[in-house]
């Protein structure tokens, strides 16, 4: 699992996961707060052969803000 920390009670983590059969990359919103711990239903998971496209999707897009 790989984790980004965006603020001192949030990060994102990013992990493969088996659903129903299935490895998905799944990139969730996780909360480190007094009153919960654990994740959100903020996220997305898709199959894992889509991953590279997402993340060239994302790369993408961060560069054309230059």
């Amino acid at each position: 699992m790989e984790k980004v920390e965006i603020s001192g009670s949030r990060e994102i983590h990013v992990q493969i996961k088996d659903w129903k059969g299935r490895k998905t990359l799944d990139v969730r919103t996780y909360i480190k707060a007094d009153t919960y711990q654990g994740y959100t239903h903020k996220g997305i998971n898709i199959p894992v052969e889509k991953a590279k496209e997402l993340a060239e999707a994302i790369l993408r897009t961060v560069e054309s803000q230059g």
